[in-house]
């Protein structure tokens, strides 16, 4: 999307986020939402059809027709992908703009002689204790609207098994199923604060934590209508302490850092030998103890730089440095026409 300048010279793209971005996302985060919501959220909701199945569920997230939905349902290949409204109808849906890093895929829906109903995105994520509902259907249970909890101040990083690497989320405490990947999260006034990502298994089951990618992220997307470019090693990451009392007892005492217990298929970190036998323990000269500072130290450079890290090989005493270029995640999509 091209950013026109108005009379004032000022670039479109802070009136585009004005006009999307709710108030604060605190704003009746506490309240108990009334009957209207539910009214608002079916106005602007959808499914998503793979190849005629149903496949997970979004919104209307602009009033000239954009939809929001979650990268791992479309993937890659994304043909057959349709959108179906409430009333049954459906249309076919074509990419816009991707953002691996938060689970998130931008459609453009049907074309509108009029706006559609859609949802404004709040400026952030309510804060811890604050309840919060998602709109989508679950194991095929149409037009579903569920509460939950935000149960942590901060953005944390989890891998999905379906793309193969981290997305930034935060923690809910809800009873999400299955059918919901891609549905809105929303305060009481109906304001977007993130999307349905993934869920904390156990075993099979679900164990009542939802993975929500954030509001800014969102924001961000369908303002630009541009893909993110997202760092990666292409690394899966276990801290250190997950492991076994004798795995650990293989590095120095008191080393703390990551464990790669996987390494993309064409990374240089697999070429690099990088495996479950090294312990990453600095990015860049910063200390890594836990997987969230890991990826955040990785994700705040820039796709193409190379990264220094720190590492400690099993069974040996001594440190060494490992240089890696950063790979992108997002795939070539083609470059949307400039708005009107």
């Amino acid at each position: 999307m091209n950013l026109r300048r108005n009379r004032r010279g000022h670039r479109t793209l802070a009136a585009l986020l004005g006009a999307l971005l709710g108030g604060c996302a605190t704003t009746g985060a506490s309240a108990r939402p009334g009957p209207e919501l539910y009214q608002k959220m079916q106005q602007a909701s959808v499914e998503i059809l793979r190849r005629g199945r149903h496949a997970g569920s979004g919104w209307y997230a602009s009033p000239d027709g954009l939809v929001v939905t979650a990268a791992h349902i479309v993937g890659a290949d994304h043909s057959g992908t349709a959108i179906l409204h409430a009333d049954g109808s459906r249309a076919p849906a074509t990419v816009v703009a991707y953002d691996l890093g938060h689970d998130l895929v931008l459609l453009r829906g049907p074309k509108s002689a009029k706006p559609v109903a859609f949802l404004k995105t709040a400026q952030r994520m309510p804060p811890p204790t604050s309840r919060i509902y998602v709109f989508g259907s679950a194991l095929f249970r149409h037009q579903l609207l569920l509460p939950g909890t935000v149960a942590r101040a901060e953005a944390a990083f989890e891998y999905l098994p379906q793309t193969e690497h981290y997305i930034e989320c935060f923690h809910v405490t809800s009873a999400v199923q299955k059918g919901t990947s891609g549905a809105p999260w929303v305060n009481a006034d109906g304001q977007v604060v993130g999307l349905q990502s993934g869920m904390m298994v156990s075993g099979n089951a679900a164990a009542g934590i939802a993975f929500v990618t954030p509001a800014q992220a969102i924001a961000r997307l369908v303002a630009t209508r541009r893909s993110a470019r997202t760092p990666s090693l292409g690394l899966a990451t276990d801290e250190l302490w997950e492991h076994s009392v004798e795995h650990i007892a293989r590095f120095p005492k008191g080393a703390a850092g990551v464990v790669p217990v996987r390494a993309r298929k064409g990374s240089a970190a697999k070429a690099a030998g990088l495996s479950a036998n090294t312990l990453i323990t600095h990015v860049d000269g910063q200390a890594v103890p836990y997987r969230d500072l890991y990826h955040r130290r990785v994700r705040a450079r820039r796709v193409g730089e190379q990264v220094t890290l720190t590492v400690l090989d099993a069974d040996k005493p001594q440190s060494r440095r490992v240089r890696l270029p950063l790979m992108e995640l997002e795939p070539a999509v083609p470059r949307p026409a400039a708005a009107p």
